[in-house]
């Protein structure tokens, strides 16, 4: 969106609170600013990009759903179960370890056997929960990740798009 200091609070509020920092209900007053919406098009991809990806061999999409949604054995939210063709299931709740984010070495190992230099393209249902693991990408050392923000609810708003349902 344009902010340049952004930052992940690790464990939350719980462990905020936990490790001592100060809390307040004070609503905090502020003066009203115009914000510029200044979003970083080098991080998204659209549905023609996936297109493209799912025959190109240097291209690796990781679809961050749970897996029992990826095998399309079960979809609470979308018109069909399964997952976009070629991907490969990396479910974004393995990069956390009893609520706080996996060191960046586990990190690393989660996504072992990927090649730091190809591209990289990761979604989930609606975009939301595929963050993390771009987050996890990049924070692991690989640079050309980016978000189908559409996520496979886009995908399969268009019937002629392909879908599959099982392992690859």
């Amino acid at each position: 969106m344009g902010h340049s200091d952004v930052y992940v609070l690790d464990g939350g509020m719980e462990a905020w609170e936990k490790a001592g920092f100060p809390l307040t209900d004070v609503k905090p007053a502020f003066e009203p600013v115009q914000f510029i919406v200044n979003l970083n098009q080098d991080m998204l991809v659209d549905i023609d990009d996936v297109k493209a990806a799912i025959n190109d061999q240097r291209t690796v999409l990781i679809d961050s759903r749970a897996k029992e949604r990826y095998l399309g054995r079960i979809e609470p939210l979308d018109r069909m179960p399964g997952h976009i063709p070629s991907a490969i299931n990396h479910e974004w709740t393995e990069g956390f370890e009893a609520g706080r984010w996996k060191s960046r070495e586990k990190q690393k190992s989660r996504f072992f056997g990927l090649d730091k230099d190809e591209k990289i393209i990761v979604y989930c249902g609606s975009g939301v929960t595929a963050t993390p693991n771009v987050l996890a990408l990049l924070e692991s050392g690989f640079e050309q990740v980016k978000l189908y923000a559409g996520s496979y609810s886009d995908w399969v708003s268009y019937p002629e798009n392909p879908v599959e349902k099982e392992e690859n």
